[in-house]
């Protein structure tokens, strides 16, 4: 980082205030790798999974201009001229809204215990079918399977009201 000879104090650039993916910021990274089998996902898409979870914690200007980047693929003077500000203001407002985004992430875990609930849906899921398979093959109980399809009616009806 360049500083000038005649400043005795370091810059805000220097804290990796402004530039949050530097080597120097303490914003960790949040993981959407803990699927199995799911290739790593960009961060284009880490930070436009964020903001449908946390996008409500932003202030409305960072919400859609975030938006705009990250779901509508426009451009930062497109942005710019859309919201009546400079291009330098939006990539600003954008590099703040991330940042804040990885913070709550860090922090609330929210998107992490939805991978890891469904997980835990997919694995029930996978043993009632066993057992109803099982069930069907040797003609057992009617109470089993009525266990059963409760079990996955839960699960199907959890699913749809988080997904």
């Amino acid at each position: 980082m360049y500083t000038f000879p005649w400043r005795k104090r370091p810059s805000p650039l220097d804290k990796g205030t402004l530039f949050p993916y530097n080597n120097k910021c303490k914003v960790h990274s949040f993981t959407l790798r803990r699927l199995e089998g799911v290739e790593p996902l960009g961060k284009n898409l880490d930070v436009a999974v964020l903001l449908d979870f946390y996008g409500g914690m932003l202030t409305e200007k960072q919400r859609d201009v975030i938006d705009l980047y990250y779901n509508q693929d426009l451009s930062l003077s497109e942005i710019a001229e859309h919201e009546s500000i400079t291009r330098q203001g939006v990539r600003d407002s954008i590099k703040r809204g991330e940042v804040f985004l990885y913070e709550l992430e860090d922090k609330l875990q929210m998107f992490d215990t939805y991978i890891e609930t469904m997980k835990v849906l997919q694995s029930i899921q996978y043993v009632a079918d066993r057992i109803a398979k099982e069930n069907n093959t040797y003609h057992y109980s009617n109470a089993v399977r009525e266990n059963v399809e409760q079990i996955l009616s839960i699960i199907n009806e959890y699913r749809a009201r988080y997904e």
